[in-house]
């Protein structure tokens, strides 16, 4: 490793620390107090490009409706459809019932736990594979989304290179955030990227990590 790698390393594991000892950051939403996968599995696949406050109407109603990934195989599409117009993701409706029905399936019904059997799943990339697994499951893995990226790249001050999935940098630094490195929580990191890391206006003043952050410090 080489000496601005080992830099970089022991900022981020520093404000990981930091962020553990802090918070919380906002309200979380209902989904993080469920202990159901299939809850969890619902809540992350509608949350693609959709904000969590326009979600967890819509996520209550479908729970209601199709209460298992059996009754979400076995929906009709169109009333499907209808139910998740709102969040505008009447595309994903054949994905979401190819996803359900790969999981009674395969796995009888039973979402497996561990990330890469989950980003086997139609439809479930790596973010999603690692939030469902991280909340659902209390596996020790970091939901990097463009939001945990944005910070790091603002922490570090390097270029946030691809705007969905970040750098390779970037991208090599994410694990030391996580609890199995002294870090926060998965939920706790995510709301703080969303309320006070935010992607405009962030809420500099309320971040614990002033005198750590890259993009703080220049502005200051």
């Amino acid at each position: 490793m080489t000496c601005e790698a080992e830099r970089l390393a022991a900022l981020v594991s520093a404000a990981a620390a930091r962020l553990a000892a802090s918070g919380p950051f906002g309200e979380p939403p209902p989904w993080r107090t469920e202990a159901d996968p299939y809850a969890v599995f619902v809540a992350e696949f509608l949350l693609v490009r959709t904000r969590a406050d326009v979600v967890a109407r819509v996520w209550e109603e479908l729970l209601r409706r199709y209460p298992s990934f059996e009754a979400l195989a076995a929906a009709d599409e169109g009333e499907l459809a209808a139910l998740v117009a709102p969040l505008g993701l009447r595309k994903r409706v054949p994905l979401l019932k190819r996803a359900a029905a790969h999981v009674v399936e395969r796995y009888g019904g039973r979402l497996p736990e561990e990330s890469g059997e989950l980003q086997k799943i139609p439809g479930m990339g790596p973010y999603t594979a690692a939030a469902v697994s991280a909340f659902a499951f209390g596996r020790p893995v970091v939901p990097a989304d463009v939001n945990v990226l944005r910070f790091l790249s603002r922490l570090t001050g390097l270029p946030s290179g691809h705007p969905t999935k970040g750098s390779p940098t970037l991208r090599s630094l994410v694990a030391r955030l996580g609890p199995a490195e002294g870090g926060p929580e998965p939920g706790r990191l995510i709301d703080f990227t969303r309320h006070v890391c935010r992607p405009r206006r962030p809420r500099c003043g309320e971040c614990p990590l002033g005198d750590l952050c890259g993009s703080a410090l220049l502005a200051g």
